[in-house]
């Protein structure tokens, strides 16, 4: 729980970073590769989350 709030809170951290120095081209960008991130780390957590219960 406390990882995944600190590994959220770095993604709006360079999120906000990325929307001050960058046009918004660069940032759907990123943002598309950070959804790509997070999916990837989220499915093999629903599956242990699954196997768990």
């Amino acid at each position: 729980m406390i990882f995944g709030a600190a590994f959220i809170a770095d993604i709006f951290i360079v999120f906000s970073n990325e929307l001050r120095h960058r046009t918004w081209v660069d940032v759907v960008r990123s943002w598309c590769i950070w959804r790509m991130i997070i999916i990837r780390l989220l499915v093999p957590c629903r599956w242990l989350i699954r196997i768990d219960a």
